[in-house]
């Protein structure tokens, strides 16, 4: 998802995530599909991967009508790795 730049820097609906996005990428990979939710599941693994920014409800409208969407941040690449490399550093001290 950081490779494309409608998705960097911005927020996700889960939906759109679980219904499009992990598919699509599961397909292109090879790999098989795993469960969204979970504790094993994608949806746990996404919410642990930047902890600076865990998933939160956002007021979105879907046909005319509000709802409360879950959404995923998706960090600039070279921001998730500088983010990755302080929480390694963080837990081996």
């Amino acid at each position: 998802m950081q490779k494309q730049a409608a998705c960097v820097g911005k927020w996700i609906p889960a939906m759109c995530i679980e219904g499009v996005i992990c598919p699509f990428v599961c397909e292109q990979l090879g790999w098989p599909m795993r469960p969204w939710l979970g504790r094993d599941g994608v949806a746990s693994h996404l919410a642990k991967m930047w902890p600076d920014h865990p998933p939160r409800y956002i007021r979105t409208e879907i046909d005319g009508r509000k709802h409360n969407v879950l959404h995923y941040f998706i960090p600039h690449p070279q921001a998730a790795t500088v983010t990755q490399l302080a929480l390694r550093k963080r837990q081996s001290a």
